[in-house]
């Protein structure tokens, strides 16, 4: 699955446009012996770019390796599956679980997933925040814990519909094809994108005072890093460049910096 994912990033950026749309949304796979079986086909000892059918493939959301560890090993988990889309490409905050979370619902024959999570719905101590992520992660039910599509779940039909709120493309999708297509079409996730590799390359969170508290230092950064990937159609390919042209990667504060306060 790791191989797969890696020759999916590779061809996306070397052969592909390496547009955020693509990354979302394509419909291209790479099988081999091992992972053929997942598109109903069969593959050699190497991957090879295959067409994936109508409905079992949107970028990244659909490559096993992300849907085999958003999942529990022996069973799809709307909560993982909807906490990474809200946290991982919306940037979203979600507050920590309180504590003594009852044990979840057991697994029981003729009971779907999304119906024994029904709970978190009518639950105000759980709807705040399961309101946010798991009808998101229903979109997902159509593949199983480790991505294999599917059809049913627990003997009964799969129902993938879901809903998103709290964003700039809010609504109802039926299945990940139409919540990529949403997402895709986002200006929350275009700019969570360069969020993102801003903390993976600087190891650190932005700093755009948008918090309460929170000085904006990075706010200008963030900005050039924002224009630089608009300018070049969402290309993933130019966030390298824009980032290391940044003050707040080519500059850094003396060693007796102390920010200025914020008066309450």
């Amino acid at each position: 699955m790791q191989g797969q994912a890696q020759a999916f990033f590779d061809d996306l950026l070397q052969n592909g446009n390496g547009n955020l749309n693509a990354l979302l949304t394509s419909t291209t796979v790479f099988v081999n012996k091992d992972l053929g079986s997942y598109y109903g086909t069969t593959g050699g000892d190497t991957f090879t770019k295959f067409t994936a059918p109508a409905g079992q493939a949107s970028g990244i959301l659909t490559l096993p390796a992300v849907l085999a560890l958003q999942a529990k090993p022996d069973e799809s988990w709307p909560i993982y599956r909807g906490r990474f889309v809200r946290e991982a490409l919306l940037c979203y905050d979600l507050p920590a679980p309180p504590p003594n979370i009852p044990k979840p619902p057991d697994v029981m024959p003729g009971v779907s997933t999304r119906t024994r999570l029904t709970q978190h719905e009518v639950d105000p101590s759980c709807s705040g925040c399961h309101g946010l992520m798991d009808p998101i992660g229903f979109g997902f039910e159509q593949f199983d814990a480790i991505g294999h599509f599917r059809t049913t779940d627990g003997g009964q039909p799969v129902d993938a519909s879901g809903n998103i709120t709290a964003t700039d493309v809010d609504g109802a999708f039926n299945g990940v094809v139409a919540l990529g297509q949403k997402l895709a079409s986002s200006a929350v996730v275009s700019q969570c994108m360069t969020r993102q590799w801003f903390r993976f390359t600087m190891n650190r969170y932005e700093q755009t005072g948008d918090k309460p508290g929170e000085v904006n230092i990075d706010g200008c950064s963030m900005k050039s890093i924002n224009d630089a990937f608009q300018a070049a159609g969402s290309s993933l390919k130019a966030l390298p460049q824009a980032l290391v042209a940044t003050d707040a990667f080519t500059y850094r504060r003396p060693l007796d910096f102390q920010a200025p306060q914020v008066s309450p």
